[in-house]
């Protein structure tokens, strides 16, 4: 049986995206001979060593309704200090810290980090809900970020003004499916 492995090398754009290429030159960089575009082609070893240029995935800035991915937050939340924001996405965990205030990890998929959003009852409307949701539940905040005064974090999301800030339970959870972290529910049937 003949070999139909095909050799070729890995290489990575000037927009650090690594792809597979049979040619020994890479087909961008070909086609735009002569332009002062630039890429650096480099053999897959196979070996990775702390030195060597990791490309990371693209992560769009904004997604549906105007919100800010909480990846793009983690990559460069200092643009953002003193801004209001909309961000969504479903909680990691839910604590009361009074009657006035409640904390919401919340997590939109984008990255593993979470964003820490803190609401004042002063903001109204569905203070209540969120007091009520558990893990799993889905939120829309319009918020002001903020560097965080707490060690372990560098920045957080009040909702704490009535007349700019908005909350939104968009969905509860009911607690049936096992979580960890949740709260255990009865569910009758």
């Amino acid at each position: 049986m003949a070999n139909t492995t095909k050799q070729g090398q890995f290489l990575v754009s000037k927009d650090n995206v690594t792809y597979w290429s049979t040619e020994a030159q890479s087909t961008q960089e070909t086609s735009q001979a002569g332009s002062s575009a630039t890429y650096k082609c480099e053999q897959y070893t196979g070996v990775l060593s702390r030195e060597d240029d990791i490309p990371r995935k693209p992560v769009a800035a904004m997604a549906y309704g105007q919100r800010v991915r909480i990846a793009h937050l983690f990559r460069d939340w200092k643009q953002f200090i003193g801004k209001e924001i909309r961000v969504g996405g479903w909680a990691k965990s839910t604590r009361a810290q009074s009657k006035e205030l409640n904390f919401v990890e919340l997590n939109d998929g984008s990255c593993f980090g979470n964003l820490q959003v803190i609401i004042n009852k002063t903001v109204g409307g569905n203070f209540d809900d969120v007091a009520k949701a558990i893990v799993g539940a889905s939120f829309m905040f319009k918020g002001t970020l903020i560097e965080s005064p707490a060690k372990g974090q560098e920045f957080e999301l009040q909702v704490t003004d009535a007349t700019k800030h908005t909350l939104e339970v968009v969905g509860h959870s009911d607690g049936s499916y096992p979580i960890a972290g949740r709260p255990k529910l009865e569910v009758s049937l």
